[in-house]
């Protein structure tokens, strides 16, 4: 099955995606603007409930003062990032795109809280194609050292400057002449694909096409240090990785956007990528592991990140003696993700045919998808028992149901057994537990666990493709 072409039927899964990062690298014509109907944003929170995580009693704080809990905010709510088309997108109740971190802990620690801002907002602008910065910070009142019960503000920009661009900016006139020369049509890479997908979010269909990218353009290197600074509201463990690495590749999304009235101008705009990292294998050849995969959140759930991962393995497997694919510490709804693809992918080739599959699993079923899709052992075998317990509909009924679960009860013992008996695992100290049943109990713990994982892969990849 090509690799290429239109899919829709996990489009519900496309949620951020996010894989763990592979290495820790860090580097660190002027025209009136059309109107365009208001979009209102929501209203940023105030957090309540702060005494919970101050330590002082507001009982014994000066009167005349105002309370410590009025200058803690959570990071979660007064954080936006916005994507600025235009300068109507400065404006806060009209942004086109405006959404809200998925996680802050790797930026302001893990309860998230900021000190010493009254009524705080922080708004974080990027240009819509060059990922240029500006940072707009709005607060009431700030705390000094000197107030009575008070201490010195948290330094915000500090926190935030080793994830914003080099060159951000703090002044709004500074970032609108920027925007009046913004170049909305400048993509990088060679062509791969384009597919036409529907944004259920704006009621729009764009074309999205798809790029491969090097770190050999200088001005690439820019823009991709700018654009993957956004990664570490979403990706946990996110590290910016060294552009200049030849070693790495990326695979890029642009979205082309039309004038209508949801959309104030056109131009073609970055909406996501994915990096690929070569590592040697032993003798003459590579293993290609994918290190990042994102997609920003108003353009999730229409089917982007299903056509990326293709295009992924369709690049990946155009590589010069690659051996497989892997990949690095995958999030769930990113493992969803695969094994749909996967599936869909290897379902076409005959070793995995319903009439075939139920003989069960042989070596032939790897060197096939290895072959076509470049699709590692591991995970050929994944897809194999997904595969055929979505031809059975999970059916306990059926004979096929008890084999597999048999033959997958088999497989995961010996590895779990194994790791059970490392020092680490087993309390031999303790003389009144029994290691034997403790071994029991685990491994069927973790078999019974792997089993829903794979049944409800079935379940879903039955109900959106088989019928």
């Amino acid at each position: 099955m090509p690799l290429t072409g239109q899919s829709s039927f996990i489009s519900q899964y496309h949620c951020p995606f996010l894989v763990r990062n592979l290495i820790e690298r860090s580097q660190y014509k002027q025209m009136a603007e059309p109107q365009i109907p208001p979009i209102p944003r929501p209203k940023t929170p105030i957090l309540t409930g702060v005494p919970d995580i101050v330590e002082e009693d507001d009982d014994d704080e000066d009167p005349d003062v105002a309370p410590r809990r009025l200058y803690f905010a959570n990071s979660m709510q007064v954080i936006n990032i916005n994507m600025v088309f235009t300068s109507n997108d400065l404006i806060p109740e009209y942004p086109q795109r405006s959404f809200r971190p998925a996680m802050v802990h790797q930026i302001f620690g893990e309860d998230g809280i900021i000190y010493g801002y009254r009524n705080l907002n922080i708004d974080i602008y990027f240009l819509a194609n060059s990922a240029k910065c500006f940072v707009d910070l709005q607060y009431t009142e700030v705390t000094t050292a000197d107030m009575p019960n008070h201490s010195a503000p948290d330094d915000i920009l500090k926190k935030l400057s080793p994830w914003l661009p080099e060159k951000y900016c703090l002044d709004k006139k500074q970032f609108i002449s920027k925007v009046l020369k913004e170049n909305h049509r400048k993509t990088f890479g060679t062509f791969i694909d384009c597919v036409q997908l529907y944004n259920e979010k704006e009621k729009t269909l764009h074309n999205y096409t798809y790029t491969l990218c090097t770190g050999n353009d200088p001005q690439f290197r820019k823009f991709h240090s700018r654009f993957q600074c956004m990664i570490v509201w979403y990706i946990d463990g996110a590290s910016q990785i060294d552009v200049e690495d030849p070693n790495w590749m990326f695979i890029y999304v642009y979205e082309t956007r039309k004038r209508s009235r949801y959309c104030d101008t056109s131009g073609i705009y970055p909406v996501g990528f994915a990096t690929i990292y070569k590592f040697f294998h032993y003798p003459d050849k590579v293993r290609a592991r994918i290190s990042q995969f994102f997609i920003i959140p108003p353009c999730q759930g229409v089917g982007i990140g299903t056509h990326l991962l293709k295009n992924a393995y369709l690049a990946i497997r155009n590589l010069h003696n690659v051996v497989d694919i892997t990949v690095e510490e995958p999030c769930p709804a990113f493992t969803r993700m695969r094994d749909f693809l996967d599936c869909q992918l290897v379902m076409q080739l005959e070793p995995f045919k319903e009439s075939v599959i139920h003989n069960g699993y042989t070596n032939a079923m790897f060197v096939e998808a290895n072959k076509q899709y470049k699709i590692n052992k591991r995970q050929t075998r994944r897809s194999y028992e997904i595969l055929r317990f979505a031809y059975i509909r999970c059916d306990k009924g059926d004979v096929n149901y008890s084999q597999l679960y048999d033959e997958i009860s088999d497989r995961l013992k010996i590895p779990l057994t194994r790791e059970l008996r490392t020092p680490r695992k087993v309390k031999a100290c303790d003389k009144t537990v029994d290691n034997s049943i403790e071994t029991l109990l685990y491994v069927e713990a973790n078999i019974k666990k792997y089993m829903m994982d794979i049944t409800d892969a079935a379940f879903s990849f039955n109900s959106k493709l088989l019928q």
